[in-house]
């Protein structure tokens, strides 16, 4: 029993003189002692040599300079940290979002510019078309926000069968409809915010020597959070695939 306390008791001895002998270490490398303070350092186990003349006094430990000091420093590198994590989340979450609406757009574009090139028949300004026209090619070289024209292997002299694209301004969404405008359905998401969209149509007429062309413009912005957006704007421009008469 004897043995074991006197286990423990030097056990207990040598953590506080490393303690002690890492905390004079750490003293030594950060903090510049005044040479009033440094004092000679004796050991309680005569055992052991006295550490050196130059060996500040542990007892004294950190003071409260120190400490405010060190607690200051602490609080203004994690802020800046903080702050630096923070921003980087923020931009990714941008960047993310950023992706996603962009490929719906991008996504509704080619969708757009796959069936004009293979289509034909193209008349600008459908939604103010009047009844039986539609079918009717038509220029519009100051822009309008639909556009309709023949399908792939849709019937010319079918009215009720044109694909129709169209600017919504009050659901701020691309629509398209694959008869004749009766029925939409929206392309974009409602993330996507269009501003406008304008169609410029030229050389359906026959015999100009100008194969049909349309030019896409779309504007608009991006939402991330309350007050925060981003403007984007998309140009394209179609050729008829079909050789115009």
């Amino acid at each position: 029993m004897k043995t074991k306390k006197l286990k423990i008791k030097n056990f207990k001895k040598g953590f506080t003189q490393a303690l002690s002998l890492t905390l004079w270490f750490l003293r030594k490398l950060f903090v510049k002692e005044p040479p009033y303070l440094k004092k000679t350092l004796y050991m309680r186990n005569k055992s052991y040599k006295t550490i050196g003349e130059a060996m500040p006094n542990l007892v004294s430990g950190f003071t409260l300079i120190e400490m405010l000091v060190s607690v200051s420093i602490f609080t203004i590198v994690m802020t800046i940290s903080l702050g630096a994590i923070f921003a980087m989340n923020d931009s990714n979450k941008k960047a993310q979002i950023t992706r996603t609406v962009m490929d719906n757009l991008n996504f509704a574009m080619e969708s757009m510019s796959r069936n004009l090139r293979i289509g034909s028949e193209y008349h600008c300004d459908a939604d103010n078309a009047l009844p039986g026209t539609i079918i009717l090619v038509n220029d519009c070289t100051n822009g309008a926000t639909s556009i309709a024209f023949e399908g792939y292997k849709g019937d010319p002299n079918n009215t009720e069968d044109q694909i129709v694209y169209r600017f919504n301004d009050t659901t701020h969404q691309i629509e398209r409809s694959v008869d004749s405008g009766a029925t939409f359905l929206g392309l974009t998401a409602p993330e996507l915010s269009i501003d406008t969209m304008d169609f410029f149509v030229i050389g359906t007429g026959a015999g100009d020597s100008k194969q049909p062309r349309v030019i896409i413009v779309v504007r608009g912005s991006v939402f991330y959070k309350k007050g925060v957006k981003s403007a984007f704007n998309v140009t394209t421009t179609v050729s008829q695939r079909k050789i115009d008469s």
